[in-house]
């Protein structure tokens, strides 16, 4: 099995830096892993980048994707994503850039053609970003029936027949979506996989994506923790916990290259959390599992969806004492 990396910089972030941290974390828990990287033109291009040097040291196959020089990046990015399985031969894990390695796969879990984690590590009704994943649905118009909803940030994909024209498929539908300049590909995916799969045989484990922006229960047992490149915008009015989410953790990487405290991060990405934030973190996961915690995310859940709640009340008392 290959591990598939898509690379196209951008001026906006560090997607060269962090594709590099993400190949170096597999090299140092698969060391002897076959990594594939494709990379649009305009970035194979780029000079003196020591970053990109570094990655074409790690990728053992290397393929450059000519796309219009007009085309967003955000588009090309997409573009390559969903049509990678035209320039692959052989099984793949494909990851984004903004991942960490914390642990080896387990081949024997890659048990169908397409295969992937639940956006937000939940069903869509108990999706945390569910706003913004319903402001998506309304601009491509798609609504998905299925409480199954998939993230493309890591998946696995066999070398079948069946996936060659899923992935035509999906490409012909995100490219239809495209038109109206809306370039993100996993409504086209979970469109295409309430089509034609069965989700739950699509399902991966959720620590092979453990999205940390929405839930820690799979972060204390990931294989892949995905700690999102856009979480990074928030890095100049707001220190997160986890290190790889701050902006000026990789302003640091890119003016001064690798150190120790990135390779103890590798070492253990787990324990990668801001000074004292680690503890908090735990009994955050602890906290969840209290009836306390349940009471709270109910009346958040009903107030979200429109439902009379004991929040109703909660917030006449706040508006009251506010207007004192």
């Amino acid at each position: 099995m290959k591990y598939l990396y898509v690379l196209v910089n951008s001026t906006t972030g560090f997607y060269i830096e962090q594709t590099y941290v993400s190949m170096l974390s597999l090299r140092h828990v698969t060391p002897d892993a076959f990594i594939s990287l494709l990379v649009d033109d305009k970035t194979a291009n780029i000079q003196d980048n020591k970053f990109l040097e570094l990655i074409k040291s790690l990728v053992d196959e290397y393929k450059v994707i000519s796309l219009p020089s007009n085309m967003p990046a955000i588009a090309k990015s997409r573009f390559i994503k969903t049509s990678m399985r035209e320039y692959i031969s052989g099984d793949f894990l494909f990851i984004d850039s903004d991942t960490i390695w914390a642990s080896p796969v387990d081949e024997k879990d890659f048990t169908f053609d397409i295969m992937g984690v639940l956006d937000g590590n939940d069903t869509l009704q108990n999706n945390p970003a569910f706003d913004y994943v319903q402001s998506v649905f309304k601009k491509t118009n798609y609504f998905p029936k299925s409480e199954y909803y998939f993230n493309s940030g890591v998946l696995f994909v066999r070398d079948s027949i069946f996936s060659h024209k899923f992935f035509e498929k999906w490409h012909k539908y995100w490219k239809e979506s495209s038109k109206k300049e809306c370039y993100v590909d996993q409504p086209s995916l979970n469109k295409l996989i309430e089509e034609e799969l069965d989700s739950q045989r699509c399902l991966l484990p959720g620590s092979y994506n453990a999205q940390i922006t929405f839930s820690l229960d799979y972060f204390f047992n990931a294989k892949i923790i995905h700690y999102f490149t856009y979480s990074i915008e928030y890095g100049e009015t707001f220190k997160q916990p986890y290190v790889l989410k701050n902006k000026e953790f990789w302003q640091n990487i890119s003016d001064k290259g690798i150190n120790e405290n990135l390779q103890k991060i590798i070492n253990n990405p787990i324990a990668a959390f801001s000074k004292g934030c680690k503890i908090i973190a735990q009994e955050e996961e602890s906290f969840k599992h209290t009836h306390l915690y349940g009471f709270v995310k109910d009346l958040y859940i009903k107030k979200l969806y429109g439902q009379k709640s004991r929040f109703d009340f909660f917030e006449k008392l706040i508006r009251l004492f506010q207007n004192r």
